[in-house]
């Protein structure tokens, strides 16, 4: 809080080559009920955005739901 800050020493800076970094993406793998691959989506330049844990109740029996929405720059199809 007493520091400053220098934006050219920033390690989440990125370069200003939209190829760069292209090699760092998450996959979402959607398998089928043998674990096989049934389709798959690369996110480039992922980051996490908001998570929400399951909300538990004792008295419940109900399944308990996380969610993570995540932001990228792109998204390919395969």
């Amino acid at each position: 809080m007493t520091g400053t800050f220098d934006g050219e020493k920033n390690p989440n800076k990125r370069s200003s080559d939209p190829d760069e970094d292209i090699d760092q993406k998450c996959a979402i793998i959607l398998k089928d009920e043998a674990g096989n691959e049934v389709k798959r989506w690369n996110l480039f330049r992922v980051f996490p955005v908001k998570w929400i844990g399951p909300e538990f109740k004792a008295a419940a029996s109900e399944l308990a739901i996380e969610t993570l929405e995540l932001a990228c720059e792109g998204i390919e199809l395969q």
